[in-house]
């Protein structure tokens, strides 16, 4: 009969097997989470790629109109579908943002009334819409207009800082 003579021998090669698994999981549980990450972000910039030109503000109905202290803006959609735009017009004493689709009490389709339902463009299509929200600050500074699409806002499609009186 074989008897084993230095137990602390194989208990040191017992105890080297188990670190090395216990590393081996570890990193497969790193390079998970990390590949899960990498894909997600790529999904994204994929998803948000297209939009560069295709959302515009339309400078030639982007203004301030003082005797009625609202602010028009037009918006065009090329050929992309978006679930959503995002609104953001800034002024030195008050920043707006209106998400498009949606009912607001100061942002109606120009020449509606506000508090009306404001509805995107169609596909290769533009619609103007005009905000009282600045009534009281005076004339905005900038307007920026971001594309949110499969749930992702994307980095701003178009930007106008000089706005001009209408």
């Amino acid at each position: 009969m074989m008897f084993i003579k230095n137990k602390r021998g194989m208990s040191g090669v017992i105890i080297t097997l188990l670190i090395i698994l216990l590393a081996i999981v570890l990193v497969a549980i790193v390079w998970g989470v990390i590949s899960n990450m990498a894909k997600k972000g790529t999904e994204r910039s994929q998803t948000c790629f297209d939009v560069f030109d295709k959302i515009e503000l339309n400078p030639s109905y982007t203004c301030w109109n003082e005797s009625d202290k609202n602010f028009t803006f037009s918006i065009s959609i090329k050929d992309i579908d978006v679930d959503s735009i995002v609104v953001r017009i800034s002024s030195r004493a008050l920043t707006k943002a209106f998400t498009i689709p949606g009912t607001y009490e100061d942002l109606g389709p120009y020449g509606e009334s506000l508090n009306t339902e404001v509805t995107l463009p169609g596909k290769n299509e533009g619609k103007t819409y005009y905000t009282n929200a600045f009534a009281s600050t005076g004339k905005p500074d900038s307007i920026e207009v971001l594309a949110v699409i499969d749930g992702n806002q994307c980095e701003v499609s178009d930007k106008i800082t000089e706005i001009g009186n209408c």
